[in-house]
This record gives C-alpha cells, structure tokens and sequence, in this order.
C-alpha cells in the first residue's frame, strides 16, 4: 500500500477515536445541602462555567449542579459559592437519575471522581469509594461552615464506561472510521490528482468551475433565490421568531443540542456555518439558498425538461407556498431543515452516479456519501422519510414513462438498484444510531420523533394515511394555504393522471407508471404509517412530502402535449402568485401580532414593579394559571372551517411552557426565579412541590381573590412567589382541585372520628 493510503487511514482513525471519545458520554451531578442549619441558610452567589444551578423543588436548601457530557478523559470542575448563616454543608459527588423506558427503576451511570479539594486542599484522591458512584450510590463530604463564608470546591471527573458502553464506543468508532476513511480517499481521487492541486490557481479554478455549470441551472437557482428573498424578505429584515426560540436568540444551541430527541444531526449546520446561534438576515438568506438549491437538484435528479422556466415554476411551487413560512416560525431548526433537503436530493445524484462507474473505489465512496447524506437528513428531522420516499417513487415512475420499448420492472431496479439500496442503508443506520444513543442514556425515550408504532398497528395505520394521502389533494383547510391552490393542484393531478392514460406507451408501462404515480402520493405520509403520533395533515410536515409530490405533477406535464404543458405553466404561475399574496398577509399578522405579546409583556412587567413586596434582587418561585392567547389569531382573516396551524397562527409568542421567558427578554434585571410552574402541564396534586405552593396560597386566601388577566389581581406577589393567571377557566378548575381534596380530607378525618368512638 502507497505511505498516502496508510497516512489516510491512520489519519482516519485518530479522528475517529477522537470524535469517539468526544461524542460518547454519560452525566455527572453535584449536589450541595444543608446538613445542619436553620431554615433561614442558604447557598448563593454560585459561580461554576457552563453547568445550570439548578433549586429543586424537593428542598428548599439545596443545589443541583448537573454535569453534562462527562467524557471518557478526566477534567476538571471548579465551584465556589457563599453559604448564608452558620452550620454543616453535604456534598454529594454522584451521576444523574436516568429511569429505564419503563418506568421501573433507574439506570447505573458511574462517574469517576479523581479527586476533591475543598478551599485549595485536597481532601480525597483515588480512593475506592469515588472511583464508580452513581446516583443511588454517591459519595458523600461534609463541611462545617460559617456565615458569610465563601466555599470553593475542585473536582476532577471523568466517565466510568460499563462493558456496553465499550461496545458503542466501538461502534462509534467503526461508523466514524468508515466514513472520514472514505471522505479523505474522496478528496485524494477527487482533488489531489485534479488539475486545481496541479495549478494551484483556486480562484481561477472555482471561477472556471462555476463557468461550468449548466446555464439553465445556475441561472434557475439565482431567480428562485431571488424571488424567494423577495416574498420572505419581511421576515428576514424584522428577526421575528417562535415561541420555541427563546433560548436560542439569547444565546446559541449546541451542535449536540436535539440528540435526545433522536435528531442527534439536527444543529449540525447551524453549528458549523454560525457557531449554532440564529442570526438576522443571515440564517434566513443560507437557508433560503437551501431551497433553492434543493429545487434545481430536485429538477435534475427528476429530469425536468431543461429550460429555464420549468425549472424556475417547479423551484417557486417547492419554496413559496405558506408550507415554507411554517418553519420560520420555527426559527432555531434553520438553517439546518431547509438546507438538508438539498443534501439528500444530492444523495440521489451521487447514488445514480456510481451505477454508471466502473471503478469499485469510486462507487463505494459516492454510495457512502450518499448513505451519510441521506442519514443526515433523517437525523435532522425523522419526517424526512416521507422526502426519500417520495423523491425514490417519483423517479422510477418518470423512468417507467421515458422507458422505450417494453418496460421490465427489473430493468428500471436495477437503474436505481444503487439508490433504494442506500435508502435502506440510511434508514437503518438511523436505527442503529437510536439504539446507540438509547443505550448511552443520550436519548429520551419518551420523545414523540422517535415513537414508532407497535407492528400490529401499523396494516391499520397504513390505511389511514391512505385516505389521508388522497384527501390531501382535494381537502386542505390550512388557514392561509389557499382552497384556489389545493384545487389547481387537484385538476393538475387529474391532467397527469389523463396524460399517462392516454399517452403513445404500451399498456403495462402505463399501468406500472400509475401504480408508482399513485405511489408517491402515498409515500407522502410515510412518516405517518410508522409513527407513534401521526401527522396526517401538518404544513410543517407537508413541505417535506406533499410539495414534492405537487412538484413531480408539473415535471410530468411539462413533458406532455403542448395543450397540457400550456395549462400547467400558467397554473403554476397561479400558484407562485396566489402564495406570494397570502404569505404577505401571514407575515402582516405575524408582526402585529408579536408587537402586541411585547406590549402585554411591557404592561405585565409594569404591574410587578408596583407590587409592593416586588424586589428585583429577590429569588422567586413563578406560578402561571393558563396560557394567554395569541395577538397573532386577531390578525388573521375569519374564515369559517379553516385550520390554524400551529406555527402558521395558533403558537402564542410567549413560551407558556416556560413562563417569562419572553419577559426576561426584555426586562433590564435577570429576575432570580428558581422555580416555574404552568398549570397546562400538571395537575395540582401531580407535583409536590407546586401542591405546596398553591395550598399556601389558597391557605391565605391569595388565589381565592385572584382574577385573569388584564384584571387588578391578575399578577400577585406573595412572600416569594408571582402567580399570574392568564385563563380564568384554569383557576376555577385548580380552586375545585383544591377544594375537592379538602373534603376529602375532612371526609377522612371524620370516618377516623367515628372508627375511634365505635371502639
């Protein structure tokens, strides 16, 4: 072998190991609590970098610092802290609690902890006793402490892997391999022996590089992506965002930020391309270069007639449509879900490209690219099966159609033998990587993405998206996605349907074409007949699969008679028009819409400067009744039996899953609440420590005299808590809740009476 071919290997596996190392790893925790003290102690002024300090409910005197990533190499930790009041403080070295799928009982996550110094003196190293603690076994310090005291502490940890944990590790490890060893034999056959390295002229060569593509596509992308920055130019110009993007606008995502919810690629982009924060104006033009890009790939893979038009009216159906503004609703999943798209589409070319290879090297390497790409995608968002599926149909039926001579089914197989075989492949390296993350206690097994369906539900289930997928083109009540545009679509169907029938092939050619046209429609909810919780109709999802299929109708007729191709250019140009139109009107409601949740928010915080016991500096416990609703819905046109989406209109812009968010946002002081709880996600009697709080307050009479909001007593500070209620619905039922338990307890207490007085 070649010192070339050795070094890159060797090369490969150093990465490898390295990646290995740094994405495999486990949790560590560090509690601190009073052991002995007065209600009165507390601990404050925390400084740790990068951990959240963390007031759990269950003791009112304690600090959870959970550890994150714990890796396989020690590092180290460095806390200090200041203790209020005289007394004896517990640390308590562990991991965190990760329960099993099941609910019974928690799984063993070791850490090892190769030392502790407390205020710059080492007080344990390498006993037996730190070197394999988890959250049922810990390792317990205690120190005595004075009022005012500052305490800092240094721990060095790492994570302690089990015999499983070895072997993802090595499976992480030979994934990785595979593909940086195939990635540098890529770029050695595709670079190092072209004429760019041999000239060493890059600017010339990217130039004459670009020079070289295709007309038709280059000047196809420049006017969708125009028109694109055009239509959704408000959007970028004003920064607005969804009530899930709280977090991101006010710092940035982790590249590793969604693997707990299976999409372990889904910051990726975001991440390489702008450190994973969401910026203006930036984020939007990369992602709406995503579309674009993905139109005119999609168009070549499909093989759309070649002329400037089709390609630029198939791009404007693709990117346009109301389905678009969906996502940027969602804000934090761009760039990363719409330049994706592109990617898996290349996946496609790459896969077809190798078939007609000779060199073995060369195919294995375009397959694996293509295999890695199309992963990606999956793992960016699992709904991007119903894209693999209905772009993989959508091929081989056009390839039915333009077959000549008698079409064999094998004939057209083997075509795209190389593409469903990587279809396959990414879909069960996507599995694979579930259960390696599952296993690394990395993914949440509650997580709806990642839910599949039991298998004797599934023939029901497919039946279902089967009536879903031809509803679709007739019915698709979306507020702001037109009833024009379903119906042009719908007459659209019925032309290619006709042009297929009554086209010059033999007659099982044309059966097999509408058997794979038909199909793609139903790969459409591909997603839909495997999940746990089913999106049959989603304009989120539907961007992913139903514009696909919207597209692969006008391909079909642009290759029809000239009667047909003449009625689906000026449909389509309909259709670009109409959708232009109506995302206008969604981008005029989202904006007023959101002015009016600033100002609601202005008003809030207003009315809790003047509460008198309010002190900024304080610590809270926030409690928010309901969840207001959102200015966005008093913009939007009545239309009767029309759905609002929910990032199409229905989402507030207040994330009241996480109260006052949005507020702080805007709020000069970071309001110190070590606790938030919303009435929507529990029931008073499901949490101990909110069924604390609301009983004291219902105790002194503070929620008996609390009204929604915008009345007087709608925000209320007691003590150290702030209770808002924004539905007055939802205090009523809590007040029953309550008042229901009381009785019965009375009940109780009156039955213990009469047993005691009957003996």
């Amino acid at each position: 072998m070649k010192k070339s071919g050795i070094l890159i290997f060797v090369l490969a596996a150093l990465i490898s190991a390295f990646l290995s190392i740094r994405l495999y790893s486990g949790d560590g925790r560090i509690d601190i609590y009073w052991a002995q003290g007065t209600p009165e102690n507390r601990i404050q002024d925390i400084k740790v970098k990068n951990v959240a300090i963390i007031r759990p409910g269950w003791c009112e005197q304690c600090v959870v610092l959970p550890l994150k990533q714990v890796r396989l190499y020690p590092h180290k930790k460095k806390i200090a802290f200041k203790v209020v009041g005289d007394g004896k403080i517990k640390i308590a070295l562990m991991g965190m609690d990760h329960y099993h799928s099941d609910g019974k009982g928690l799984i063993p996550v070791y850490n090892d902890y190769s030392y502790l110094k407390i205020n710059g003196k080492k007080v344990t190293h390498g006993e037996k006793s730190l070197r394999k603690v988890w959250h049922n076994r810990p390792y317990f310090k205690d120190i005595s402490v004075k009022n005012g005291e500052t305490v800092s502490l240094e721990v060095k940890l790492k994570f302690h892997p089990g015999t499983a944990d070895y072997f993802i590790l090595f499976c992480c490890f030979a994934l990785m391999f595979v593909l940086f060893s195939s990635l540098f034999l890529g770029i050695k056959i595709c670079l190092l022996k072209s004429k760019v390295y041999k000239n060493r002229d890059w600017g010339k060569a990217i130039i004459s590089g670009y020079q070289s593509i295709d007309p038709v596509y280059r000047k196809s992308f420049w006017i969708v992506f125009l028109i694109i920055n055009i239509v959704f130019g408000f959007h970028t110009v004003t920064f607005m965002w969804g009530n899930h993007d709280w977090n991101t606008v006010q710092s940035y995502d982790a590249w590793n930020k969604w693997s707990y919810m299976g999409r372990y690629a889904g910051n990726w982009i975001k991440y390489i391309l702008l450190g994973g924060a969401y910026l203006p104006v930036v984020s939007n033009v990369l992602a709406f270069a995503g579309l674009a890009l993905t139109a005119v790939l999609l168009c070549i893979y499909w093989k759309a007639e070649k002329k400037i038009l089709p390609f630029v009216l198939c791009g404007l159906v693709l990117s346009i449509q109301p389905y678009t503004l969906e996502w940027l609703y969602y804000v934090n999943a761009l760039p990363d879900f719409l330049i994706m798209p592109a990617l898996m589409v290349t996946g496609f070319i790459l896969a077809d490209k190798s078939v007609e290879i000779v060199s073995i090297r060369k195919k294995i390497f375009l397959n694996l690219i293509a295999v890695a790409f199309m992963n990606f995608g999956l793992a960016t968002y699992p709904s991007l099966l119903n894209l693999l599926a209905v772009v993989l149909t959508g091929s081989i039926m056009l390839d039915v159609l333009r077959q000549d001579g008698e079409t064999g089914l094998n004939q057209i197989i083997k075509k795209k033998s190389a593409a469903v075989i990587d279809v396959v492949l990414a879909c069960f390296l996507f599995k694979a990587v579930l259960i390696c993350l599952a296993y690394a206690k990395i993914l949440s097994p509650s997580v709806y993405t990642i839910q599949s369906l039991p298998l004797n539900q599934i023939p029901h289930r497919i039946i279902e998206c089967v009536k879903a997928a031809f509803s679709q083109m007739y019915w698709y009540k979306f507020i702001f996605i037109s009833n024009t545009v379903t119906m042009i679509f719908a007459l659209l169907f019925i032309l290619s349907l006709i042009c297929i029938l009554f086209s010059k092939k033999e007659l099982r050619q044309k059966v097999l074409a509408l058997v794979l046209f038909f199909g793609a429609l139903i790969a459409t909810k591909s997603d839909s007949m495997i999940s746990n919780q089913p999106h049959f109709v989603e304009p989120r999802i539907d961007l992913f699969g139903l514009v696909y299929f919207q597209v692969l109708i006008l391909v079909v007729l642009f290759e029809a008679p000239q009667a047909f191709k003449n009625m689906a250019v000026m449909l389509s140009v309909v259709v670009a028009w109409i959708s232009a139109v109506n995302d206008s009107y969604v981008l005029r409601a989202w904006k007023l819409g959101f002015e009016a949740e600033k100002m609601m928010w202005n008003r809030m915080l207003y009315r809790l400067e003047t509460q008198p016991e309010f002190d900024a500096n304080k610590t809270y416990t926030l409690i928010q009744i309901g969840h207001f609703s959102g200015a966005r819905e008093k913009f939007i046109p009545k239309i009767a039996k029309k759905i609002v989406a929910g990032g199409m209109g229905g989402h507030v812009y207040d994330p009241h899953w996480r109260p006052f968010s949005a507020h702080q946002a805007f709020y000069p002081v970071e309001l110190q609440i070590k606790q938030k709880f919303n009435s929507i996600q529990f029931s008073v009697l499901s949490n101990d420590s909110y069924r604390k709080v609301m009983e004291d307050l219902y105790k002194n009479g503070v929620l008996q005299k609390a009204k929604a909001w915008p009345k007087e007593n709608s925000l209320i500070v007691y003590k150290d808590i702030i209770l808002v209620v924004a539905d007055e619905a939802e205090l009523e039922k809590i007040l029953k809740e309550i008042d229901d338990k009381k009785k019965e307890k009375t009940k109780e207490k009156t039955k213990t009476k009469k047993k005691k007085k009957s003996k």
